[in-house]
């Protein structure tokens, strides 16, 4: 019988190629998401929705159909850009309601840059890239900034 510090070795050594899991038999892996063009589209959205751009939104019955297909709103919170309103309702599993934090505020307006790239496990940041992006170039010229912040193209 294998021990639990030797299972916990043996988990954590092949999460990132993937496992299963010698303790659940679930499917565990750590992945990389990039910061992309959907996500900085979807906080200038966020930005151009409320004054200053710091208010909770309701991004289920408020949000584009581009944004809600993409789910890329929560993924945002892995660089800390928008915080997901705490979930009242049992039957949901999240709240659908976000705000950017201070971080994100500086990132949409073009102030501040991020790691391009975050290794999570399970919606939880473990490392960060050491490169970073700037808005405009997560962009990837798909989207004209100026437009965007001005609320003009969505579609």
């Amino acid at each position: 019988m294998q021990s639990l510090e030797d299972a916990r070795l043996q988990f954590e050594d092949g999460l990132s190629e993937g496992i299963i899991c010698p303790c659940c038999d679930r499917f565990a892996k750590k992945y990389t998401r990039s910061l992309n063009a959907t996500m900085a589209r979807g906080l200038i959205w966020l930005y151009c929705q409320t004054p200053g751009g710091l208010d909770w939104v309701n991004i289920q019955s408020a949000g584009p159909a581009w944004l809600l297909r993409s789910s890329q709103m929560s993924s945002t919170t892995l660089w800390g850009l928008v915080e997901k309103q705490p979930n009242k309702d049992r039957a949901k599993s999240a709240s659908g309601v976000y705000r950017l934090t201070d971080r994100g505020w500086r990132f949409t307006l073009g102030l501040a840059a991020v790691p391009r790239q975050v290794i999570e496990y399970r919606g939880v940041p473990l490392e960060y890239s050491t490169d970073t992006i700037y808005i405009r170039a997560a962009l990837q010229n798909k989207f004209d900034y100026s437009a965007l912040m001005k609320g003009g193209v969505y579609a």
